[in-house]
């Protein structure tokens, strides 16, 4: 399997008042979310948690989708 070396995916970052935690989904990879105490660490957690969702999904042989461009979200 031939797979790219990086992804680029856009992704949204809000805040959630009720749990008062950030958190980062990805229109794009369904599942896919993190959270966060503050901004920082919402995105830190994000790379990591799309990374691993994306190896997971390459092993597993699914498919990856391309990216929504941005000016369609």
């Amino acid at each position: 399997m031939n797979t790219p070396d990086r992804y680029r995916y856009p992704a949204v970052l809000g805040y959630d008042a009720p749990t008062q935690q950030y958190y980062v989904l990805w229109p794009d990879l369904p599942g896919c979310t993190t959270t966060g105490a503050t901004e920082d660490e919402a995105l830190e957690h994000a790379r990591e948690a799309m990374s691993l969702h994306l190896w997971g999904m390459e092993v597993d042989g699914d498919e990856i989708p391309a990216p929504t461009p941005l000016h369609r979200l």
